[in-house]
């Protein structure tokens, strides 16, 4: 697991190229915007398998608990 954030352009680089494009790729943030904005930018360096999660503040509460420790 790795937490990348979509607006520092240099260390989303610098993280997702060595990563290989042909493992599944689970995405989730914050909130649903920067989920789908970094799922584009993965499927756009050629990421083949991605899953976008959505954001945090969108899962319903009674089907997954979150740890916010």
């Amino acid at each position: 697991a790795q937490s990348i954030p979509v607006d520092d352009e240099e260390l989303w680089l610098t993280r997702t190229e060595p990563l290989d494009r042909e493992r599944p790729t689970i995405v989730y943030a914050a909130d649903r915007d920067q989920s789908t904005r970094a799922a584009q930018l993965l499927i756009d360096a050629g990421f083949t398998k991605v899953y976008d999660l959505g954001g945090v503040e969108d899962w319903d509460a009674e089907e997954l608990e979150l740890d916010r420790s």
